[in-house]
């Protein structure tokens, strides 16, 4: 529903308008398009806007057990692997637990978070087995440690730039234009128009 409306929208592979749209706009359009369209019209199994349905009571929606339980179903993506003897292979890592030992040639589901691809979560037959690490992102920074550090770089960069303008100009006082002398040729006439 909303997507058509959205520049740059494709069809059969084909865009019915050109793209250019900011991701910030684009967010924009989305929460205008919920709380005006979406949420106002009849929803097609109830019959009823979700928003007045919802304001009439007695709707309670499926909640996790948890907040673990919650954040596994906002944050992580399962995937199906089979367990190795070195652990489980996935997206080109390594991830390993003891506790993995004992399901070796099973098939389980990893629950990862894409931001933190430092461990996954196990679950074996629908119930969680264990938390696995990859041991060469275990001791690695986190996404604001490595900003914080660009920052700091960016910083000692442009000091050490200034320095080293401050210093050029000190041992090179400014060049100062000076009248040439032309170049005589000696009556050699360079073009037709030279008199």
């Amino acid at each position: 529903m909303f997507l058509p409306d959205v520049p740059g929208h494709l069809i059969g592979g084909r865009p019915l308008s050109a793209p250019g749209i900011s991701l910030a706009e684009l967010t924009a359009r989305f929460e205008r398009f919920l709380h005006d369209v979406y949420h106002r019209r009849p929803h097609g199994t109830t019959g009823e806007a979700p928003v007045a349905r919802w304001r009439a009571g007695g709707f309670l929606p499926a909640l996790p057990e948890s907040r673990a339980a919650l954040d596994m179903l906002l944050l992580r993506v399962p995937r199906p692997r089979k367990v190795g003897r070195d652990g489980i292979r996935f997206g080109g890592r390594r991830y390993v637990e003891p506790t993995l030992a004992a399901f070796v040639g099973e098939q389980v589901d990893v629950l990862y978070d894409p931001r933190d691809l430092a461990e996954v979560h196990v679950h074996h037959e629908g119930a969680f087995l264990c938390r696995a690490l990859c041991p060469e992102h275990v001791d690695a920074p986190s996404l604001a440690q490595i900003r914080g550090a660009r920052r700091r770089a960016r910083e000692e960069l442009k000091q050490s730039v200034a320095a080293d303008e401050a210093c050029h100009v000190q041992h090179n006082p400014p060049f100062q234009d000076r009248a040439r002398p032309k170049p005589r040729f000696g009556g050699l006439k360079l073009y037709a128009a030279d008199d």
